[in-house]
């Protein structure tokens, strides 16, 4: 859930966000409890009031795409049935394309329907709920009646599915061991986990090849990439092969600067 939560905070920073990278730093918590406190760091220099504007900004909107989900009940916008009823009416009247996009964004999806299955699994688990800490609001409550909403339908509707498959994404790869000569795998950190990736990217690794392009601590690269999964039966959902594939990189960019940070807490 919480990786579901930082898919969908980090895409969210990239379409309302003033252009600053985010990240979300876990702190410790209490073995055996579901209350799970982490920060949203913003990085770069600002004041304290710029900070709290655009992260609040951020959860206003992360809260309007899952309350988009859940009235949607797990249906795509342009596969409800009936478009003179006034909630579609109200959505695609909204002008607010940027929620919906966030809603139905692929990784976000993915995220979300790996989340449910898991959360799914504990009896005990009745609802999950975001709380921001500093004003003690209640950002998202998902009851388990919505769970299903966050998972994909069409995992249970389309009959049999492929054992394996190649999922593609736009990432943010953290350069751990470039290559800089020869063919072996890069190793990069994603997701807080370090991979082996095959760099497939030929004009990349010719510039690498001419100095054109070198690298630094914590050097980042946003790229897409080509994720190996094969399909669980006991989970009823794809899980990760451990093959990466960089097919294309997008941007190479340094570490970002010094942080500032608001504290939240989520359950």
């Amino acid at each position: 859930m919480l990786h579901a939560l930082v898919v969908i905070i980090e895409e969210t920073n990239e379409r309302v966000g003033d252009g600053r990278e985010i990240s979300i730093r876990v702190r410790p918590f209490e073995e055996g409890s579901l209350e799970i406190p982490f920060d949203i760091i913003l990085y770069g220099g600002a004041g304290l009031l710029a900070v709290n504007s655009v992260i609040s900004q951020i959860l206003k909107t992360v809260q309007q795409a899952i309350d988009l989900k859940k009235s949607l009940k797990g249906i795509p916008p342009e596969k409800l049935p009936d478009e003179s009823d006034e909630q579609v009416v109200n959505i695609n009247n909204s002008g607010d394309n940027v929620v919906i996009k966030i809603a139905h964004n692929r990784q976000v999806s993915t995220a979300f329907h790996q989340a449910f299955i898991e959360v799914e699994k504990d009896k005990t688990i009745d609802s999950v709920q975001l709380v921001d800490n500093t004003t003690h609001e209640e950002i998202v409550n998902i009851s388990r009646q919505e769970f299903s909403f966050f998972k994909y339908p069409e995992l249970t509707d389309q009959g049999e599915l492929p054992e394996e498959r190649i999922r593609g994404e736009q990432s943010t790869l953290i350069v751990h061991s470039p290559v800089l000569a020869g063919k072996a795998k890069w190793k990069f950190i994603y997701e807080g986990v370090v991979i082996s990736a095959l760099m497939a990217d030929e004009s990349f690794i010719e510039r690498v090849r001419k100095r054109a392009e070198q690298f630094g601590a914590g050097d980042r690269l946003d790229v897409d990439l080509e994720i190996g999964e094969k399909y669980d039966d006991t989970t009823s959902a794809y899980r990760r092969t451990g093959k990466y594939v960089v097919s294309k990189v997008l941007k190479h960019s340094p570490p970002p600067p010094k942080q500032k940070q608001k504290d939240l807490f989520g359950q």
